[in-house]
């Protein structure tokens, strides 16, 4: 024999596990003034610096880690 589910709208509001209303957030948005933004002008064309080419051992990894410290993937992964 299965048993009927009674649908009681006053218990589900007190229940934790069941959800609540969706109450979307209205978003506004402002324009606050304009960002000007300045590149520079690119001269001449260079290459790796000579701390990168001067490395014993110039395998991506190596070259990687000495772009980005450990440090800082270590905050990245972290965080995430």
């Amino acid at each position: 024999m299965m048993e009927a589910y009674i649908h009681d709208e006053e218990s589900d509001a007190n229940d934790i596990n069941m959800p609540g209303p969706s109450q979307p957030i209205m978003i506004r948005w402002e324009k606050r003034g304009k960002i000007q933004k300045t590149i520079p002008n690119f001269d001449s064309e260079t290459g790796p610096s000579d701390e990168i080419m001067n490395m014993d051992d110039q395998s991506p990894v190596a070259i990687f880690l000495a772009l980005f410290s450990v440090q800082l993937m270590e905050s990245i992964v972290c965080v995430a």
